[in-house]
């Protein structure tokens, strides 16, 4: 779920800059924020189903850590961004490459659990 609704997201964010029309922009972005808070949610979620009770307040404290250092990071090279390239493009082109490596980043936190014989993700 986390890693597909981080594609999703990142499909959304970039396909805002060559969307045609404000409407049509506004309506991906408002995609791509269910999908990037569908991401943050179900996050949110990992430590209260692996982790121990005594730990998990560190666990999503850490997690938090990681999403205020993105908000201080972001902008900083965001801008240098659109600065060398002149182009938002980038910009958005960074956004989406941030997601899909959040994708890629939870893939292995990912718990397999077998139904019937099938292999189905956590």
């Amino acid at each position: 779920m986390i890693a597909v609704s981080a594609l999703l997201s990142a499909a959304a964010i970039f396909a805002i800059f060559h969307a045609g029309t404000a409407l049509t922009a506004s309506l991906l972005l408002f995609v791509g924020e269910i999908f990037l808070m569908a991401t943050f949610v179900t996050a949110f979620t990992l430590p209260m189903k692996r982790l121990p009770e005594n730990i998990m307040g560190s666990a999503i404290g850490l997690i938090n850590t990681g999403g205020t250092l993105g908000g201080f990071v972001s902008p900083i090279v965001i801008g240098y961004l659109v600065a060398k390239t002149h182009s938002y493009a980038s910009a958005f082109l960074f956004l989406s490459l941030a997601m899909v490596c959040s994708a890629l980043a939870v893939l292995p936190l990912m718990k397999r659990k077998t139904v019937a014989g099938l292999p189905v993700a956590d």
